[in-house]
């Protein structure tokens, strides 16, 4: 997720946009809340246990113009997941590339030649972390909880959770 502002100047005309870093479009997410609150700065989403079950949880800050009664500030709401939509602890992507375990907590285990180069961004596009894949591994100890964009070789691009226990 990113966020954008429609006029310049204009708190109430900030939005939350969904980027897609394989064509670099970003479409905007029509959020309103309970309140009819519509402009969101700082979006965040992150999928945790909570109560032992997975969670997806999405926090924005609010500003007073575009706010409803009693919503301006930040704000957080979470969500339940399915089993249905339980992030899975390993994800193809390809018949020949593993990623593995997700949620990670120290490494990123990655069934793919060394010295691969790999990218890693936050949801609003900031590189994180970029490198070279060494025996098959990105350490992740020194990034924060959340999702995060893998690209590997410039090609291959994957969500990562990041969750340390």
């Amino acid at each position: 997720m990113i966020e954008g502002q429609y006029t310049k100047n204009d708190f109430g005309s900030w939005r939350s946009f969904i980027f897609d870093c394989q064509t670099g479009n970003a479409e905007e997410l029509h959020i309103k809340t309970h309140n009819n609150s519509s402009a969101f700065a700082n979006p965040t989403a992150t999928i945790m246990i909570y109560n032992g079950r997975q969670i997806l949880v999405n926090t924005f800050f609010i500003f007073s113009e575009g706010a409803g009664v009693g919503e301006a500030g930040e704000l957080m709401y979470y969500h339940y997941l399915d089993s249905n939509e339980v992030v899975d602890n390993r994800q193809n992507l390809t018949n020949d590339l593993r990623i593995y375990p997700i949620p990670a907590d120290k490494f990123i285990n990655i069934d793919c030649k060394s010295n691969s180069d790999f990218c890693l961004k936050s949801l609003t596009g900031y590189i994180v972390k970029a490198g070279k894949i060494r025996n098959g591994k990105i350490n992740v100890e020194d990034l924060h909880n959340g999702i995060y964009i893998l690209t590997i070789n410039g090609k291959i691009h994957k969500k990562i959770i990041i969750q340390h226990r």
